[in-house]
């Protein structure tokens, strides 16, 4: 399949290329089998998964300074409202509903 296709300053340029077929064949083999998941699959499934998300954790130093910025404004957040509370006391039976 050749294509020439010309630009506005008469340059030309020609595409060589092999036309794609608008239909994929399929092989005997492809149709003979039927896709069969087990649980062994499914798991081998989340370990890779888990595996990839680790590596994508561990590979940027930027992730671990997020994470203790994260933990040290919860907790100044934290000890900045245990200091200036001035309420009672309330236990779990006044917090929650409980028939």
């Amino acid at each position: 399949m050749t294509t020439t296709i010309s630009t506005p300053k008469d340059h030309t340029m020609t595409m060589t290329g092999i036309a794609h077929p608008t239909t994929t064949p399929t092989t005997a083999t492809a149709t003979a089998r039927a896709a069969v998941r087990t649980s062994h699959h499914d798991a081998l499934a989340v370990r890779a998964a888990l595996r990839s998300e680790w590596i994508k954790l561990t590979a940027l130093r930027a992730n671990l300074l997020i994470l203790a910025l994260t933990a040290a404004i919860g907790g100044v957040i934290a000890g900045g409202l245990a200091a200036t509370a001035t309420d009672a006391t309330l236990t779990a039976g006044e917090l929650f509903i409980y028939p």
